[in-house]
């Protein structure tokens, strides 16, 4: 990459230099940071205990989307029917 010198990057009037200068001035307010944070039920709560459909539901997530999973009724019924199998390598 060529060198190009500082004073390039000044702008060629007053009237543009003042300005680039109070553009500065803004940018280096300091700017409170938000933090994101997902409030989340604790998962050793004692409604989750004996309802783990609703436990699958508030935790889970498809991760491509990050939409939460929703169970239908009928994969709901194989969970409790013992529908699901289990493979052990």
């Amino acid at each position: 990459m060529p060198y190009v010198a500082k004073e390039k990057y000044h702008g060629k009037t007053p009237e543009a230099r003042e300005r680039q200068l109070a553009n500065l001035k803004q940018g280096r307010k300091k700017k409170p940071i938000e933090a994101k944070i997902e409030k989340k039920s604790d998962p050793f709560s004692p409604g989750y205990k004996n309802d783990i459909i609703r436990f699958l539901e508030d935790h889970c997530y498809i991760p491509e989307t990050k939409v939460p999973v929703k169970l239908e009724d009928w994969q709901k019924e194989r969970i409790f029917s013992g529908g699901i199998k289990t493979f052990r390598g």
